[in-house]
């Protein structure tokens, strides 16, 4: 049987299921990934705003604490050994991630075509709006729909740029849960000291290939494994923080990794990150920051983040070609631009976002839950006999093992 202690030493009791201010940054986060794309969609450029892939490094190292932090919270009930927790994880994770997906798919696959035309116009009304590809437009062929629902469009490079939607890192994002189980094995006692350094380096190997093999985006795990990880270590520093050494190994594997990022972003991300862990300790500032955050605005816009970060081309590719119809947007210095352009987009988004959060999230997770149920009813399910000899009943549950507590056939009733 697998060891599933973590330590030697007493964590720190996680009695909160959730932490506030993880609500505020996935929500800045959709936000700064809507603006980025709305400066492409307009030609402009704008200090900072442009670096949209430092939200979505930060949506992975929130992945990586929140699945970690979780697990965690889980593994009094759930044991990790346990092949019946790893199928509740799966269960969970594909619930809460396809079906909105599957939904958005198929209404961009529909409209797609559309879309490639206003897109193409777009470019042509404003040359300095960013280009790509309008195969991603017109491509609604078996193959390119069959990779998208298994997910598996992020290992090749004809296919993960194939949809009107953002949606590379939702491959990225499954394949990070389908190996997350066994990441945590190795996150037990002090075996991920040695563990993270040996996964960097594989994954380093691993993505110095595949950039030199012309990979668009950073869509297989390797590749942005390092954020993952970031999460998953800061998830355990908050669970021993009490335990200066794990705690400081932790927290020096975290900032090893952001320094070998070599962006200054996700180093001062990782530094924000730990500093909200302990507001308490930092002082008001971060506790305001914190409690701002956390605020009831900040968990509404978490709650719409995946579905903004879904539909928003959607709405911002015909709202940019409106726009751009006018002689006088066209004359805007492209701040002015880029401003009209993202403040009329993220309305109708997030009016979208409402509806899909409370009709398709919402029931996706619903149904993931009565799933998880139906096994959890299966698995109680017991079945008893009666020994002839003696009369005695005994009992067991549908894997086939009987209830030690009740007399067993052959065995010395007297």
């Amino acid at each position: 049987m697998i060891d599933t202690t973590l330590t030697e030493s007493q964590p720190v009791p996680l009695k909160e299921d959730r932490l506030p201010f993880l609500d505020g940054l996935r929500g800045l986060a959709a936000v700064w990934v809507i603006a980025s794309h709305s400066l492409d969609f307009t030609g402009a450029n704008i200090k900072y705003i442009h670096r949209g892939d430092i939200a979505v490094d930060l949506f992975m190292i929130l992945s990586g604490f929140l699945m970690a932090y979780h697990y965690y919270m889980r593994e009094d009930k759930e044991p990790w050994h346990k092949p019946s927790t790893w199928k509740k994880f799966y269960i969970r994770r594909f619930f809460r991630i396809a079906p909105l997906y599957y939904v958005l798919l198929f209404v961009f696959c529909v409209i797609g075509p559309v879309m490639g035309g206003w897109r193409i116009e777009l470019e042509r009304q404003l040359p300095g709006v960013h280009h790509t590809d309008p195969i991603r437009f017109f491509d609604q062929s078996l193959t390119n729909i069959l990779m998208h629902l298994s997910f598996l469009f992020g290992f090749s490079k004809e296919f993960v740029v194939r949809t009107p939607m953002p949606d590379w890192s939702v491959t990225l994002e499954m394949q990070f849960y389908l190996l997350f189980p066994f990441l945590m094995l190795l996150f037990r006692r002090y075996y991920f000291v040695l563990a993270v350094p040996a996964l960097y380096a594989v994954s380093y190997q691993i993505n110095a290939f595949l950039y030199h093999d012309g990979y668009m985006k950073p869509s297989i795990l390797p590749m942005s494994m390092v954020y993952f990880m970031m999460g998953m270590l800061l998830a355990l520093f908050n669970r021993y923080r009490d335990d200066r050494l794990k705690g400081v190994c932790a927290l020096a594997l975290t900032f090893w990794l952001a320094w070998l990022t070599q962006e200054r972003f996700v180093i001062a991300l990782a530094l924000l990150f730990t500093l909200l862990l302990n507001p308490k300790t930092v002082g008001k500032p971060f506790q305001f920051i914190s409690r701002m955050l956390g605020s009831r605005f900040s968990t509404w816009l978490a709650d719409m983040s995946y579905g903004a970060y879904l539909i928003h081309f959607g709405f911002m590719t015909p709202i940019a070609l409106a726009c751009s119809q006018s002689p006088a947007f066209r004359a805007f210095p492209g701040a002015m631009r880029f401003a009209v352009v993202f403040v009329l987009t993220l309305i109708p988004t997030y009016l979208a976002s409402m509806v899909m959060f409370n009709f398709i999230e919402k029931n996706g997770i619903l149904w993931g839950k009565k799933l998880l149920k139906s096994f959890d009813d299966k698995s109680e399910v017991t079945y008893r006999w009666r020994d002839k000899n003696s009369g005695l009943y005994g009992g067991g549950d549908l894997d086939g093992e009987r209830d030690q507590r009740l007399p067993q056939p052959g065995r010395n009733l007297g």
